[in-house]
């Protein structure tokens, strides 16, 4: 087992207290309206399906290899970032495309 030093038993300390915090702020009730979330044309905002495909999308981007296509090598690496960053951008634009068309339809509806 490793020793804990001073400095090891203050890190662990200020990591619990960080996570205490941060429990804390994100079940704030005040910050839980994403819990139903706006709905745009009858889909709900963002897309549960575009969200999936943006962590999956992410994550083959930071691991490949590790996620994603595992068929992933040095040689071809650089050809999957790329499809992965282009499918991830399109993605992204999208769902903010369809946030800021909600947010105007709102606004002109004096909603918000």
């Amino acid at each position: 087992m490793p020793a804990f030093t001073s400095t090891t038993m203050g890190l662990n300390q200020q990591h619990e207290a960080t996570l205490r915090d941060t429990v804390r702020r994100l079940s704030d009730t005040d910050n839980l309206t994403n819990i139903c979330p706006s709905q745009w044309q009858g889909q709900p905002l963002p897309s549960q399906q575009a969200v999936k495909e943006i962590i999956y999308l992410s994550r083959a981007l930071i691991f490949p290899g590790f996620f994603g296509d595992s068929d992933v090598t040095r040689n071809n690496v650089t050809y999957f970032t790329g499809l992965w960053a282009e499918k991830l951008y399109h993605l992204l634009v999208d769902q903010i495309h369809r946030s800021e068309e909600h947010t105007s339809e709102l606004q002109s509806q004096r909603l918000i």
